[in-house]
């Protein structure tokens, strides 16, 4: 067998480029395909992440203090509506996977030849169920992250709201 080394010298840039292109488009796609599985899921947890980053970057006042506990009560459904979004993706992750063996067994008996001509085949009559199937992947492992997320800002909002009213139960014990 023989090893072909890639140097730099070796590298076309017109080719680079069109590879990059390629990517590049491929990826618009998969994105668009990405945030479509994600839409139903993560509106809500995007809306109240925008709202403790607003809270966040201001002065707390008194008034405040009933805000960021309504944000604080809003999380947990919103992080179980999440969990049940992970469930859903994960069931439609399993469908995909399901479709793209079936595929792929499918093509692998159906096909002539030997058996690395028959993988080969099979892989490549599995192209399209396989991009799906890493959106799926993609997509489960956005929205985890997000719960993650999520998870961190309840936590950190329950120290703020803990803080602030140890602040004012003092400041108002003064009096």
């Amino acid at each position: 067998m023989v090893s072909r080394k890639i140097l730099a010298e070796d590298l076309s840039p017109e080719y680079a480029l069109s590879l990059i292109k390629r990517v590049d488009s491929n990826y618009e796609i998969i994105k668009e395909i990405v945030d479509g599985l994600l839409e139903p899921y993560i509106g809500d947890i995007n809306a109240i992440m925008h709202e403790c980053s607003f809270l966040a970057s201001r002065d707390f006042k008194s008034t405040d203090l009933a805000q960021l506990d309504k944000v604080i009560l809003q999380i947990p459904p919103i992080i179980n509506n999440a969990i049940e979004g992970i469930k859903e993706l994960s069931s439609k992750y399993n469908y995909i996977s399901a479709i793209k063996k079936e595929l792929y067994n499918s093509t692998m008996i159906s096909s002539d030849g030997r058996v690395a001509d028959k993988e080969a085949e099979a892989n490549m009559a599995c192209q399209q169920e396989s991009i799906v199937q890493s959106a799926y992947e993609t997509s489960l492992k956005a929205l985890r992250d997000k719960i993650e997320n999520l998870k961190e800002m309840l936590y950190s909002a329950k120290k703020v709201l803990n803080s602030l009213e140890m602040e004012f139960r003092v400041s108002n014990s003064n009096y």
